[in-house]
């Protein structure tokens, strides 16, 4: 076996788990840097290496290399596979040629084992497989009597000759005397396999005082069991570097009790002790604890997990990265077991950020190293953060305010964020707290400026200042939330208090840990990512408004509009389960929907009707929608959830409800929420992989907003089979203005549009089609695939607009949930005439050439369309379509490589790519402003920090993020813009 086809695999053949930086947080803070990563080996050589792993003899012809030409006798069938659930080997096929990926049973058969994506309905997790026959290879004899040490010298030259692209060096046990540096990181592989040769076996087994050698090493300190005077010249070269320890023993700690490992501020200035507080490693007079004996060299310690958590938790070189995304240089330690299973080595890769393996031969020490390599392979590529950036995602909620959110992308682990409020001017311009101009010409925020609730002195764009966030922080007590399935439905009755005290809590398998992590914050700080849920401002009165949102923390929460203090915070059921994620590594997503509102009766004497219901969904972060009853913000109540899309499975919960009445009969109409039937993640975005791949999302659905109950709007595959994808945004109109919403339009993964109407009769009558206006009565009989693009997917619903007498549907492709994808997108001014279907690009013209006149073909074809003039620019926004003139953004990737060949790799020089604002004619897609410029042209790039945005309409102003732009007009178009109803 090859080291070098296995750490291939992972790229190549195997399915490498979705990156953690997906969707279109990828061009901010993900410029993809791969820097060689650090990887130090610690070598046992303690005398227990000397001794033989048991075997036959030499002449029964078993070779320690397996061979996948030979069947080899043993209790598994050997073409079956296997795939690994926890520590059990469990059967997934009876039979390889069963699996349904030809690179992965390649790789089963020629190998015996590969990493694999497994797939199980809407849950997608990475494992291993091993083939039968490799299973029982493993659990023969092996064929010679070679010590342990031998074994592991033959291994890792093996890795050491077919491993690039990693900076290895080697550490081995200094029998009772912690570890020695034999190689530092970066010296030649050759040079360190000459070592390894040289290594002979004696003495004990100081693991932890070896890890904590390797730590000074790591830190650039002096070394302690070095015994020399001088600092070690610390390997660490950039600080988004991955630093990484591969410790394998094959024994128990031995004379591993060094005062540096408990001492008081003996260790870098700080003490290590018991610093994963788990009570094992000192007695209660402050003296060491062994185990089972009391004897200083063969008594085991237990200070191995405490020194790993320590160099994963700490900053190594605190003089380097300050500042930045990459602050703490620290280091991941792997453990293997060799012919030996010992919880110490498993606890102390838990703490130390890495995994742990065991082996008992040749073939699966191998297969240990294999694995751990595999997985710093995927790590190696280091995401590199930008400054701040102003999400994109906003609404101006009143004529004269603007909330902004704000986040902070950071190395590994959840994203810190922010909402502040700033003055929106008449004429556009977003005014600090003392009416000066917040915004930069570039669209940054001024670093004077200062939000309306902030109380310090100026929070300009800093995340971690000012806002919401600040004021949360300033909180003496603060109420969560949650809903424990009950009959109780108040969130404020002490059954959905999400507390540890909370036994209905606790008895869902909620941990107090989960409950701690959501009540400190993503590390320390109160408020989570805010990237794709939009804030609503709901008004109690003419003096009372509340904002709410969601976050990438576990949290919905009610903000007050007075002073951005937080009214209560709420976790919804379905994120329960997911809380423990909050203490990894990774960015997850959870309560990311944007929230939609019900209302009432009119207030008396406002203008203002009084709020009823708020339904959320989670976007990426789950498949439900939720509703509370917000009559009172102070006692907020459960309602219902929406868990599907009524007759097809709900997908991710990416589209904003839209609030509107429809017809339930002829003579009746109700108050509902129009939802479409979500992202099918794994379809959409499924690598390589085994399983089944579920079928969810085809719909649009309306549900009263009362109860949740399902209407008569309920239309998916199941009754209209050409709703084949996933669709995830959708828009209501209501044509004659009357109150009552008659038509949604959508658009879905395949780039297909879709006209669903209560108000049109498409029939035959006397042997002829009719298509003609009705009245509504709840049916929603009309069901239309209007349109289908050559290619790209619809992110964005179409947005109708009649001009010159014909309705025409705006929308543009682009993959929004990969924005720095490569492919080829268009812009389209669809006619809707009703009698049309099945349309496609070749029923449009072509006017990419704004030079020739089109005004006499389009007499004779359906509609236009035009080619993005850059490559790989796609659509990032739904249309806005004004005074006959259409709006939109669209995002175009830059490359990732840099020109400047002394530049820092780890600094992020902004958000990666270039975002666009179009404004063109709703006539024929022709340019209509010239921007402030002499020349008229379609587009203006955006500022650097908003490469993706949306445009929002300000009286003459088109507000995009802080900026604006004057409104165009086309004069020739004959234009009227039906009401929205959302």
């Amino acid at each position: 076996m090859k080291f070098r086809h296995a750490l291939i695999l992972c790229w190549l053949v195997l399915t490498c788990p979705l990156t953690a930086l997906a969707d279109d947080i990828a061009i901010y803070g993900t410029q993809s840097v791969t820097i060689e990563p650090n990887v130090l080996i610690i070598f046992d050589t303690s005398g227990s290496m000397s001794e033989t792993v048991e075997g036959s003899a030499p002449s029964d012809g078993v070779s320690d290399t397996y061979d996948p030409d030979t069947v080899y006798s043993g209790s598994h069938p050997s073409r079956a596979v296997y795939y690994k659930s926890g520590s059990r080997w469990k059967l997934y096929s009876n039979d390889v040629d069963d699996i349904g990926n030809d690179a992965i049973e390649a790789t089963l058969l020629s190998v015996g084992y590969a990493e694999v994506t497994m797939r199980s309905g809407r849950r997608q997790w990475k494992t291993w497989m091993r083939i039968g026959n490799y299973r029982n290879f493993l659990e023969r004899p092996v064929a010679s009597d070679r010590t342990r040490l031998e074994i592991a010298q033959d291994v890792v030259k093996e890795l050491l000759a077919e491993t690039t692209g990693v900076r290895f060096g080697l550490m081995k046990l200094n029998s009772c005397d912690g570890g020695r540096l034999i190689s530092s990181c970066g010296t030649d592989n050759s040079v360190i396999s000459s070592k390894v040769d040289d290594l002979t076996a004696n003495g004990g087994t100081p693991l932890a005082e070896a890890l904590a050698e390797a730590g000074l090493y790591f830190a650039g300190k002096t070394g302690y069991f070095s015994h020399t005077s001088s600092n070690y010249v610390s390997p660490i070269e950039y600080s988004c570097q991955k630093n990484y320890v591969i410790l394998f023993t094959d024994g128990e700690a031995t004379c591993d009790e060094s005062s540096l490992l408990y001492g008081t501020n003996k260790y870098m200035g700080k003490t290590i002790g018991d610093y994963d507080d788990d009570d094992r490693d000192l007695n209660a007079d402050g003296s060491v604890h062994r185990y089972p004996s009391d004897d200083s060299y063969y008594g085991t310690t237990d200070f191995l997990d405490d020194v790993a958590m320590f160099l994963y938790n700490e900053d190594l070189v605190s003089s380097m990265g300050t500042g930045t995304s990459f602050a703490k240089q620290n280091v991941i330690t792997h453990t293997i077991g060799f012919t030996l299973d010992h919880d110490l080595l498993n606890r102390a890769a838990i703490d130390g950020g890495g995994t742990y393996h065991t082996a008992s031969r040749a073939s699966d020490l191998k297969e240990a190293f294999q694995q751990i390599m595999s997985t710093i392979a995927e790590e190696s590529s280091t995401f590199v953060a930008p400054v701040v950036p102003v999400n994109r995602e906003y609404r101006t909620a009143e004529a004269d305010s603007i909330y902004l959110a704000f986040f902070k992308p950071v190395q590994a682990g959840d994203w810190k964020g922010n909402l502040k409020k700033y003055t929106l001017s008449e004429s556009g311009d977003v005014l600090d707290a003392l009416g000066n101009n917040a915004v930069n010409t570039d669209g940054t925020m001024k670093e004077n400026s200062r939000s309306l609730w902030t109380q310090a002195s100026s929070d300009g764009a800093d995340v971690l200042k000012g806002g919401a966030g600040e004021r949360i922080q300033e909180q003496t007590s603060r109420n969560f939330y949650t809903y424990t399935g009950g009959s109780e439905k108040s969130l404020t009755n002490i059954a959905n208090r999400f507390d540890a005290s909370n036994s209905d809590l606790l008895d869902l398998g909620v941990t107090t840990d989960a409950i701690t992590a959501v009540k400190e914050g993503v590390g320390g700080w109160p408020i989570g990512s805010i990237i794709h849920s939009e804030p609503v401002v709901v008004h109690y009165s003419t003096s009372s408004s509340v904002i709410y949102f969601g976050s990438n923390d576990g949290l919905f929460r009610a903000i007050n509009d007075a002073n951005g203090e937080e009214l209560w915070a709420f976790v919804p059921p379905g994120q329960l389960d997911r809380l423990d994620r909050l203490s990894d590594n990774n960015y997850d997503y959870y309560v990311d929907g944007s929230p939609s509102v019900s209302y009432g009766s009119l207030m008396s004497g406002t203008t203002l009707f009084s709020p009823d219901t708020l339904l959320v969904g989670e976007r990426r972060g789950g498949y439900r929608y939720y509703a509370l009853d917000i009559s009172s913000y102070s006692e907020p109540k459960w309602k219902y959830e929406v868990t599907t899309a009524g007759g097809e499975a709900l997908g991710q919960t990416w589209g904003r409800p839209a609030y509107c009445r429809i017809k339930l009969s002829s003579t009746t109409d109700a108050k509902v929420f129009v939802m479409p039937g979500g992202y099918n993640q794994v379809k959409q975005e499924a690598s390589s992989g085994v399983g089944t791949v579920p079928e969810m999302g085809r719909a649009l659905f309306a549900v009263k907003a009362s109860d949740g109950s399902f209407t008569g709007l309920k239309v998916n595959h199941g009754n209209f089979n050409k709703m084949t994808h996933s669709i995830v945004d959708l828009y209501t109109v209501d044509t004659d203005a009357d109150g009552i919403t008659t038509r949604v339009y959508a658009g879905d993964m395949a780039g297909q549009v879709f006209v669903v109407a209560d108000d049109v009769l498409d029939t035959v009558r006397d042997g002829s089609r009719v298509v003609e206006a009705k009245a509504p009565d709840g049916t929603w009989a009309y069901r239309n695939r209007l349109f289908s693009c050559d290619s790209g997917k619809l992110f964005y619903a179409p947005v109708p607009a009649e001009v010159s007498g014909v309705e025409t549907l705006y929308f543009g492709t682009g993959n929004r949930a990969n924005p720095l994808g490569t492919e080829s997108n268009r812009f389209y001014g669809v006619r809707n005439t009703l009698w049309d279907s099945d349309l496609t690009d070749s029923d449009l013209v072509n006017v990419t050439d704004e030079s020739a006149s089109y005004a006499d073909v389009l007499k004779t074809k359906k509609g236009w369309y035009f080619n993005f003039p850059n490559t790989n620019e796609k659509v990032v926004s739904r249309a806005l379509v004004n005074s006959g003139v259409v709006y939109f953004t669209t995002y175009t990737p830059t490359s990732e490589s840099s020109s400047d060949s002394d530049a820092d790799p780890c600094a992020g020089a902004g958000a990666r790519g270039v975002g666009r604002l179009y404004a063109v004619s709703a006539f024929d897609g022709k340019a209509v402003t010239t921007w402030g410029g002499s020349t008229k042209s379609r587009s203006t790039e955006l500022p650097g920090n908003l490469p993706i945005a949306k445009p929002i309409f300000n009286g003459t102003k088109i507000q995009v993020g802080p900026m604006n732009w004057d409104a165009a007009k086309d004069d020739r178009v004959d234009y009227f813009y039906w009401k929205q109803t959302r």
